[in-house]
């Protein structure tokens, strides 16, 4: 009886972590939302002295207008 038990656990492992590695998601790393190039040629076209600050943000300050601040 212990050998029957122990070859379905064996076939339910074997098994599962096939369909575990079925279910990974794949990542894009080329993926760019669709406002980047109009960031990237903002960003570009903005001229940088030595005396200016320079805000690096994220998400969270994305779309506020900072030299009204």
């Amino acid at each position: 009886m212990r050998h029957v038990i122990y070859k379905l656990v064996l076939a339910f492992l074997i098994l599962g972590s096939g369909i575990a590695k079925s279910q990974t998601l794949q990542w894009d790393s080329t993926f760019r939302p669709i406002k980047y190039k109009e960031q990237v040629l903002k960003f570009k076209e903005d001229t940088i002295q030595k005396s200016d600050f320079v805000f690096l943000g994220n998400s969270i300050t994305a779309g506020t207008d900072w030299g009204k601040l």
